[in-house]
């Protein structure tokens, strides 16, 4: 952990950071470690494998709270609540992934969609685990948006959750170029997904529920 630490202070350096196998109290330390903008910064990798899965949430002020270079990110199992902040100053970022969100990470499909709007380079979006207590409860009379965010470029999605999160999802989004589509619920025997019809799909490849 101290080599980590003394390698992530060169933070003018650095162009790559995979952190994979750490627990809650080194995420702590490891979120401590980087408060300050990493301008290098291009592929983020952080993914705890540890369970339970950490509670500390990162700080809004992780990476100085901008990741302007940030081309790849990869988020699994770690709460971070001011994602969102920090993908709004991504814009170059090409390829996004959060996978297994715990409870004290949870943010709505609203605010996940001003972030990915600015994300004018995003070809690639994978949303996998949504806590099904907390949509079922926040999103029991979602009203459509009167505009939709476009995301321009290519476009590849995929979604792991349930369906009331995904309609509010696909609702708020319009994709022109949307290239395939990948979607899988949670044991929902019974669903209803009128909004995702709507979806842009006229040219893509779409893998269906299940």
């Amino acid at each position: 952990m101290d080599n980590i630490i003394a390698a992530l202070e060169r933070n003018d350096r650095v162009t790559y950071i995979q952190l994979d196998d750490f627990t809650e109290s080194q995420l702590k330390e490891l979120s401590e470690a980087m408060q300050e903008p990493f301008p290098e910064l291009l592929n983020l990798w952080l993914w705890s494998t540890y369970k339970p899965a950490p509670v500390i949430p990162v700080p809004d002020s992780f990476l100085g709270g901008s990741a302007p270079g940030l081309r790849f990110l990869q988020l699994g199992r770690i709460p971070f609540p001011g994602l969102p902040k920090l993908l709004s100053s991504a814009t170059h970022l090409s390829e996004l992934g959060i996978y297994d969100i715990p409870h004290s990470g949870y943010f709505s499909p609203e605010a996940l969609v001003t972030a990915l709007s600015t994300l004018t380079s995003l070809k690639m979006f994978s949303l996998n685990s949504t806590p099904p207590d907390l949509v079922l409860t926040q999103n029991a009379d979602v009203r459509p948006p009167l505009t939709r965010s476009v995301l321009p470029s290519p476009f590849l999605f995929q979604f792991r959750g349930v369906s009331e999160y995904l309609e509010d999802l696909v609702t708020r989004i319009n994709t022109p170029r949307l290239d395939f589509v990948r979607v899988t619920f949670f044991n929902q025997i019974i669903f209803e997904i009128p909004r995702l019809v709507h979806f842009h799909l006229s040219q893509s490849k779409f893998e269906g529920a299940r």
